[in-house]
């Protein structure tokens, strides 16, 4: 078992290398979203009723628990989903590069957790894959994102451009900052479910700061009709923790 496989079933995080996540490529995608917040033309790709890929506006989201929702806006970049021209190129670069290291992230887990084998086959085609893109500002914020566990299998962080990501760690909140071509992936609450219990969901959050602060993630989502454990179905759990999210 490699040191970061390791990390991710004991720990629920590990930070990833990989050349796939070269600055350059992940700075460009950057700051070609940046444009597209500050533009107008955010509001002509906003999501539409019933579907997660497009535009979220500012204060969409609220973690469960929270008192309000997170200062943020934010992008779902889907392989077939809506994206403007002036991004669609980079993005889906980007998407397809952190989609390999999911997809063989996932398998090195399964290999240690035999009863997961049975979703790798079709997980690397699945249309529930999304990369969020997302802005965060508040000059009154605690939180860009208040305390939370992810809904899906894995979560992968390219470096953002500013520090506040921290996890909790034996009770301990921790500061976590990817280096460069460096990434960050999580486990998340579908993983829990399909392994009983075995692995656990990493509690995470982003802590506030002055000026802007940009962030991808990439969730590993499995197909609606995957069935995650005798209680769920992927759609209807992904539905339901949604609803509570206000998304």
């Amino acid at each position: 078992m490699n040191q970061s496989t390791q990390k991710l079933l004991t720990k629920g995080w590990a930070t990833i290398n990989s050349p796939s996540l070269e600055s350059e490529l992940i700075e460009k995608c950057y700051a070609e979203w940046a444009e597209f917040f500050r533009s107008s033309a955010r509001d002509q790709f906003s999501a539409r009723d019933g579907q997660l890929d497009g535009y979220f506006a500012m204060n969409t989201e609220k973690a469960i628990g929270a008192v309000s929702p997170d200062p943020k806006e934010f992008f779902h970049f889907y392989r077939d989903g809506q994206c403007p021209n002036s991004c669609i190129k980079t993005s889906r670069e980007v998407f397809e590069r952190i989609s390999a290291i999911a997809v063989a992230t996932f398998s090195q887990i399964a290999e240690e957790v035999p009863v997961l084998k049975k979703f790798t086959e079709e997980i690397a085609t699945s249309n529930r894959l999304v990369l969020r893109i997302a802005r965060y500002f508040g000059e009154d914020a605690e939180y860009f994102n208040a305390p939370h566990d992810d809904i899906d299998f894995i979560t992968i962080l390219p470096r953002a451009t500013k520090k506040g990501f921290e996890v909790l760690e034996n009770g301990i909140w921790k500061g976590v900052m990817a280096a460069p071509d460096q990434g960050i992936a999580l486990c998340g609450e579908m993983l829990t479910e399909a392994t009983a219990g075995q692995i656990k969901p990493l509690r995470h959050r982003v802590v506030a700061s002055a000026g802007e602060r940009y962030s991808m993630s990439y969730f590993m989502n499995p197909d609606d009709n995957v069935q995650l454990s005798p209680q769920w179905k992927a759609g209807d759990m992904l539905k339901d923790r949604l609803q509570e999210i206000y998304l």
